[in-house]
């Protein structure tokens, strides 16, 4: 007979599934940009595309650099250059330039900062600045200075590998690179500038050492360093679709991603073998007896009994030894001469009128003694409850008065 696998079995197995494909894809993750579907225009990215290259070649020219994930309201003023480039693929929500974005960055770049903008299509701070760029005739040629430009010396051909130009320029535009048509301007304002490239491939890993591309953006860049700002030149992934979210769990890591699936993994399986029976249902132990309760137990036998003499007689037997015990007298004496001994023994009667006061309490507690035995002898008939009540607690007042101890010990 075939053993059917159970559905305990079933879900572990699927659990265990469901965790190794989501460790998998955090290990996935490759901080160098190679992995399909992440932006080859990030400067993590070693592809064709990508802009590790250029990065790395401010790098080692001394130029400060760093890369930057969050949106244009949060770039610092610190930064004098900051770099952007079309998304080489299409991102949902934020990897769109935005018009409030392009706003945003407008400002940044109205306080004194440079905003150098690779792309070949119209977003929203080409709208702002006044450009077009478009398809044109020529692709892959290679575009001269258009005039002279002091941080420009030695650079005389710019490579460019597609075939858009801005075929639309502002008032405020001036030209750089072009053949029949403009492919870089500059456009001034406020105390800043913003300077637009009609190919984001001009400087990617595979175009950046043709012609003098390499030259052009070292000197581009050394040109518009402001000594007032310290932060160099920044990087903007954030466009790329490497954003910075701010969230606990892109803070924690990945080993600390793995420590939380683990965790989530570990949970489950726990409650999953709490929630299952192992063998046969069995009853659950009884809960602890407390003295108490015996106590209230025989009280409601003695009451339903009717047996009040028998009750008080138990308190007054237990009484009676504990008294005997403690005076040093055996408990066939009489009630006169234990009274007499208890009086004069237990409990403190110092200072004045000391003999009157055990006087008294010696006839205290022979009336108690003798009240008890003679209700004791009269049976239930002649005790009722009130009584068996009036005389328990004067027995209990006269323990505390001689300060007579209970005797724990079975007789």
């Amino acid at each position: 007979m075939k053993r059917k696998i159970g559905v305990d079995a079933i879900v572990l197995i699927v659990v265990l599934l469901a965790f190794a494909g989501v460790s998998l894809q955090i290990a996935g993750r490759d901080a160098g940009g190679d992995e399909t579907g992440q932006p080859l225009r990030s400067t993590l990215s070693p592809k064709s595309g990508g802009w590790k290259a250029a990065y790395r070649l401010l790098e080692k020219s001394g130029i400060p650099t760093s890369r930057f994930e969050k949106p244009p309201r949060e770039w610092p003023d610190t930064a004098a250059v900051m770099v952007c480039g079309q998304e080489l693929f299409a991102f949902a929500g934020d990897a769109y330039w935005t018009a409030e974005q392009a706003a945003d960055a407008m400002e940044w770049v109205d306080r004194g900062g440079t905003l150098i903008m690779l792309t070949a299509e119209n977003n929203a701070i080409t709208d702002i600045v006044g450009v077009s760029p478009d398809v044109h005739k020529n692709k892959g040629k290679d575009l001269t200075l258009a005039q002279p430009v002091p941080y420009l010396d030695g650079v005389s051909d710019l490579r460019f590998p597609g075939e858009e130009r801005f075929l639309k320029l502002g008032k405020d535009a001036t030209v750089l690179f072009a053949d029949d048509k403009p492919g870089v301007v500059v456009v001034k304002r406020g105390k800043g500038r913003v300077m637009l490239v009609a190919s984001a491939a001009v400087i990617d890993n595979k175009t950046l050492l043709e012609g003098d591309n390499a030259r052009f953006l070292v000197q581009t860049v050394s040109a518009y360093l402001d000594p007032k700002r310290k932060g160099g030149v920044l990087w903007d992934e954030y466009h790329q679709g490497s954003q910075d979210k701010r969230s606990l769990w892109s803070a924690i890591g990945q080993p600390g991603q793995f420590a939380v699936l683990q965790l989530t993994v570990l949970i489950g399986l726990v409650c999953l073998a709490a929630s299952t029976r192992f063998g046969l249902p069995r009853p659950a132990p009884p809960g602890d007896r407390v003295s108490s309760e015996y106590v209230a137990s025989l009280a409601d036998l003695y009451r339903r009994a009717r047996a009040s003499d028998a009750a008080l007689e138990g308190v007054y037997l237990s009484f009676w030894r504990d008294l005997c015990r403690a005076t040093g007298m055996p408990v066939t004496s009489t009630a006169d001469e234990v009274a007499l001994r208890a009086a004069a023994s237990l409990g403190d009667v110092y200072g004045a009128n000391a003999s009157e006061r055990r006087a008294k309490r010696e006839t205290k507690l022979l009336r108690l003694l003798q009240e008890c035995e003679t209700k004791i002898e009269a049976g239930a008939k002649k005790l009722p409850e009130s009584e068996l009540l009036s005389l328990a607690r004067s027995i209990e007042d006269m323990r505390k008065e001689l300060q007579l101890g209970r005797d724990e010990r079975k007789d």
